[in-house]
C-alpha cells in the first residue's frame, strides 16, 4: 500500500537551469503525513544521464542530510560538495519548509567512492553457505511461478523452498504479510520496505537494482512515448529496462501501460498507479 507523491522545481544555479525533484514516502493512502523524502536531479553528461542526489530527509522533525551522490558524481555534474549543498536548498518539500547549507548534516555512511550497487548480504548461521545471495529491502519484479504466494511462512522457509525446486532461481519475501513468492528468474529489482530478495548465486550477475520508485492514485505528466496492453510487472520490467523510459503510468482497469520519456509533475488519479526513476542505482 505504499506510495509516493512528488514536488517539482526549476531553478536557475550557476548558468544552468536544473530540474529538482523531491519524492515523500508514505507508507499508505490515509496516512496523513510522509515519512521519508528525498531530493535530486538528473544531468546529461557526455551521453550518459547522471542521477545526482542531493538530499535525504529522514522525517518531518529531523535534520536534513546533503549531499548524497559521491564526490565523483557530483564533480562529473560540475558540483562540489558545497555547491550541492547550496542547490538543494532550493528543493521543494510537501511540508513548506525551507532549508539553508548550514542546515544539512553530513550522512557518515556516504560513499567515498563511486556509486555501486547496494551491498549483497549472506545469512550468518546454517543458511551462510546455501549458495543464495540475499537483500533486504528490495524486489524481485516478476516472473512469478504458478500459485504464488505462498503464505504464512517464514523467510528461511521460502528461501528452502525454493533450494529444494529447481524451476525456482528466486524469491521475494513480503515481511509484512509473511508472503513468499518464488520465482522463475530474477533481474529487475525494485526497493521495497518490506521485502527481503534471495536469489540463488547462479542469477547473481543478471541482478540490476532499478532507480524506480512508486507511487498509488498517482498519475505522472511528462513525455509519452509508447502505450500498450501489459499487466503491471511487465509495464514495470518495460520502464527498467528501457534507459529511454524515466516514468510510467498504469491503467488497471483498461491494462495500459504508457512509458514516458520525462517526467514533469504529478497529479492525483485514483484509476492510476505510476512510478518514476528516481535514484542512482
Amino acid at each position: 500500500m505504499d506510495f509516493t507523491k512528488f514536488a517539482n522545481k526549476t531553478v536557475d544555479f550557476q548558468g544552468e537551469k536544473w530540474e529538482l525533484v523531491s519524492g515523500h514516502h508514505f507508507k499508505d493512502e490515509k496516512d496523513s503525513s510522509w515519512d521519508t523524502a528525498w531530493c535530486y536531479s538528473r544531468r546529461w553528461v557526455g551521453g550518459v544521464e547522471l542521477n545526482v542526489e542531493l538530499v535525504n530527509r529522514l522525517g518531518l522533525d529531523t535534520q536534513p542530510v546533503s549531499p548524497i551522490s559521491t564526490p565523483e558524481t557530483l564533480a562529473q555534474a560540475g558540483l562540489t560538495d558545497a555547491t550541492a549543498k547550496q542547490l538543494a536548498t532550493n528543493c521543494a518539500w510537501l511540508d513548506g519548509r525551507t532549508f539553508a547549507a548550514a542546515d544539512f548534516d553530513t550522512d557518515p555512511r556516504r560513499q567515498t567512492a563511486g556509486v555501486s550497487s547496494p551491498p549483497l548480504a549472506t545469512p550468518a548461521g546454517p543458511d551462510a553457505d546455501s549458495g543464495f545471495v540475499i537483500v533486504s529491502g528490495w524486489d524481485a519484479i516478476g516472473n512469478d511461478l504458478p500459485n504464488m504466494p505462498i503464505r504464512g511462512i517464514s523467510a528461511e522457509e521460502c528461501q528452502s523452498a525454493c533450494d529444494r525446486d529447481f524451476k525456482c532461481l528466486a524469491v521475494t519475501y513480503n515481511t509484512k504479510y509473511q508472503a513468499c513468492f518464488m520465482k522463475g528468474d530474477a533481474s529487475i529489482l525494485v526497493k521495497s520496505e518490506d521485502s527481503v530478495m534471495a536469489a540463488k548465486k547462479v542469477v547473481e550477475s543478471n541482478l540490476h537494482y532499478s532507480n524506480l520508485v512508486f507511487a498509488k492514485n498517482t498519475e505522472v505528466s511528462g513525455n509519452p512515448y509508447w502505450s500498450g496492453q501489459l499487466r503491471y510487472p511487465d509495464c514495470i520490467l518495460q520502464c527498467a529496462n528501457e534507459s529511454s523510459c524515466q516514468g510510467f503510468n498504469f491503467r488497471s482497469k483498461e491494462m495500459s501501460c504508457t512509458l514516458l520519456s520525462s517526467v514533469s509533475q504529478s497529479s492525483d488519479n485514483s484509476a492510476v498507479a505510476s512510478g518514476i526513476k528516481s535514484v542512482g542505482d
